[in-house]
């Protein structure tokens, strides 16, 4: 499975971060990560990565990136959506491989959505959409998914349907410098179901904030011996999802 990273070449450091915390929680993940680049190729990614890193040339702007990264991808293709700001901090491994082969067993193509993350803005909805007795619920291998609608949390990791994010963007404007955050003022509903696990199994830390990294992704950087540009400094506070 392609594993879409919305990155850009400023970013690649905490881009490589992210993609190094998933080769340590979830080695036995089976994606093939898609790395957009626009100037200046990542030769230590390659070297450190290999083929499990594909490299993508695109432009800077957010859409254009993330037309470059899936144009050649069909609209019902389950691709996992990983952008470069958020990475893992803990993660059940057995439990992503399963949510991962539920994924792949999903024939309905009006589910368009499966997130891990259990967390903010999708288990608000998902829990009251249960507490109301509404919404779609499915049960796989001794995991149980609920509906959510939560769609300013796409950002988050997680499955989509390449059509639901394409739907996603089509929405979006794009943002100026260091304001990404703009860009939740666009999010709509999406057409289709989307559904999240009922209950947390890994935690997140998001990388950066306002163009400057945060503490805890910078002291991950550290850990990983990942050196971090004196652009990113001095590091804002940690933000834990």
């Amino acid at each position: 499975m392609k594993a879409i990273v919305q990155s850009c070449d400023r970013y690649h450091s905490v881009a490589e971060n992210m993609l190094t915390q998933y080769e340590r929680l979830w080695p036995s993940n089976p994606f093939t990560f898609r790395l957009p680049w626009n100037i200046e190729y990542p030769k230590n990614i390659e070297s450190k990565f290999k083929d499990k890193v594909e490299f993508i040339k695109t432009e800077i702007p957010f859409k254009e990136t993330f037309n470059g990264l899936t144009e050649d991808l069909g609209d019902d293709e389950w691709v996992y959506w990983c952008i470069d700001d958020k990475y893992v901090i803990d993660m059940e491994e057995d439990k992503a491989n399963k949510v991962f082969k539920f994924v792949e067993s999903i024939e309905n193509p009006n589910i368009i959505n499966v997130s891990l993350s259990y967390a903010r803005e999708q288990k608000q909805t998902a829990d009251y959409m249960k507490k109301m007795g509404i919404g779609k619920s499915l049960s796989f291998e001794g995991l149980h998914f609920i509906e959510h609608r939560a769609f300013t949390n796409n950002w988050l990791h997680q499955f989509f349907r390449v059509g639901a994010l394409k739907e996603f963007w089509s929405h979006i404007k794009e943002p100026k410098r260091y304001q990404a955050r703009s860009m939740d003022h666009d999010v709509r509903h999406l057409t289709g179901v989307c559904l999240v696990l009922d209950h947390k199994m890994c935690t997140y830390g998001e990388s950066t904030d306002k163009g400057s990294i945060t503490k805890n992704c910078e002291n991950s950087c550290i850990e990983n011996n990942i050196t971090v540009p004196d652009y990113f400094l001095p590091a804002l506070p940690s933000i834990i999802i």
